[in-house]
C-alpha cells in the first residue's frame, strides 16, 4: 500500500481549494493507497512537517502554492530522504508546477499524484538557508513581488503581477551588481537579474521559458542599461517570454555556480518569498536531487 502525506496550506490562493484536497484524499484511497492529511498553521510549518515525516511516507503532497512546495522540498532535502514529492497546485501562482503542466487542470494534477512517473529534478543549494526550486531574483522583481502580494488578491495572479511590474518600473532605481558565474565575473547596472530552474514566476510571467528542470545548470536573465520608457515597452514581451530578442538589453547565461555581490543591501526573491537586506548570495546547482511526480 502506497502511503501519502498531504500537507495542506489553508491560506493558499485558489477558491474551493479544500474541496480539491478532499477529492485528492478520496481518489488516493479509491486507488488502494493510504492518505493522511495535515494542515499547516504558520510560516515554516510545512518544512517542519516534511523534515519530521519524510522517511515515513512514499509520497509527500504539497497542497498549496510555490511557498508551500519550497518548504516541503527543503524539509525532504534536509532529512536526506528519497521520498517523492507530489504537487496539488492550489496556490495563487503555482509557477513551479507550470514546468510540467497547466495548474488550471486540477483533475489532471490529482491523477498525476496517483499515477504519475517520477522525474528527478535539480535544485539550488546556497547561503540563504533555503533551497531554490524555481527562480531567485534581485532588483525590480523583488519590489514587484512585494507589491503583487496585495494586487494579486484584487486582480488575480498574472494580471496582479503585471500591474505590480508596471508600478515598480516607475519607482525602481538600477542596482550595481557584481555577478560571478562559474568564476567568470560580470559587472552590470541591473534592473532585473534572475536565475534558477523554472520557466516562470509571478503567476505565469515567462521569464525563462526555455529552462529544463533537470539539465544540470542554472539559467539566468540579466536586464541591463534600460531606461523606464524602454522597460515599459519590454514588459509585455517579458510576460509572454519573448524578451530575449532584445539582445542589447536582455542578457542570458547558464552556470553551475552563481555568486552575486553588491555594495548596498538588496532584497532577494526566492521562490516568491522575499529575503530582505542581503548584499551577498551564493548558489550551486545540485543535479537530480529531488523526485517529482509528473
Amino acid at each position: 500500500m502506497k502511503r501519502y502525506l498531504v500537507v495542506y496550506n489553508p491560506i493558499a490562493g485558489k477558491n474551493n481549494k479544500k474541496n480539491w484536497v478532499d477529492k485528492l484524499v478520496k481518489e488516493i484511497e479509491k486507488s488502494g493507497g493510504r492518505a493522511d492529511l495535515v494542515t499547516t498553521e504558520y510560516a515554516g510549518h510545512a518544512r517542519e512537517i516534511s523534515y519530521k515525516y519524510a522517511k515515513d511516507y512514499d509520497v509527500l503532497v504539497s497542497a498549496g502554492g510555490d511557498g508551500t512546495l519550497n518548504e516541503l522540498a527543503t524539509g525532504i532535502l534536509e532529512a536526506k530522504s528519497k521520498v517523492v514529492l507530489g504537487i496539488l497546485p492550489i496556490g495563487s501562482g503555482n509557477d513551479y508546477y507550470r514546468n510540467f503542466a497547466s495548474p488550471k487542470d486540477i483533475k489532471k494534477a490529482i491523477d498525476t499524484i496517483i499515477n504519475g512517473k517520477i522525474k528527478m529534478v535539480d535544485i539550488g543549494k546556497g547561503n540563504s538557508g533555503r533551497y531554490l526550486l524555481n527562480i531567485a531574483s534581485i532588483g525590480l522583481d523583488c519590489l514587484t513581488v512585494k507589491k503583487a502580494k496585495k494586487l494579486k488578491k484584487i486582480f488575480g495572479g498574472s494580471l496582479g503581477y503585471l500591474f505590480s511590474l508596471i508600478y515598480s518600473i516607475v519607482v525602481f532605481k538600477k542596482q550595481n551588481l557584481k555577478i560571478n558565474i562559474d568564476d567568470r565575473e560580470i559587472e552590470a547596472k541591473s534592473v532585473l537579474y534572475c536565475f534558477g530552474k523554472g520557466k516562470s514566476y509571478g503567476g505565469g510571467i515567462r521569464i525563462m521559458p526555455w529552462v529544463d528542470s533537470s539539465d544540470g545548470v542554472f539559467h539566468m536573465v540579466n536586464i541591463v542599461d534600460v531606461n523606464k520608457f524602454i522597460l515599459i515597452l519590454l514588459s509585455p514581451s517579458i510576460a509572454l517570454g519573448k524578451h530575449t530578442v532584445f539582445k542589447k538589453y536582455v542578457k542570458t547565461y547558464n552556470a553551475k555556480k552563481i555568486k552575486v555581490e553588491s555594495e548596498k543591501t538588496y532584497d532577494f526573491n526566492l521562490d516568491g518569498e522575499i529575503l530582505e537586506n542581503s548584499n551577498f548570495i551564493e548558489y550551486e546547482c545540485i543535479e537530480n536531487a529531488l523526485g517529482i511526480l509528473v
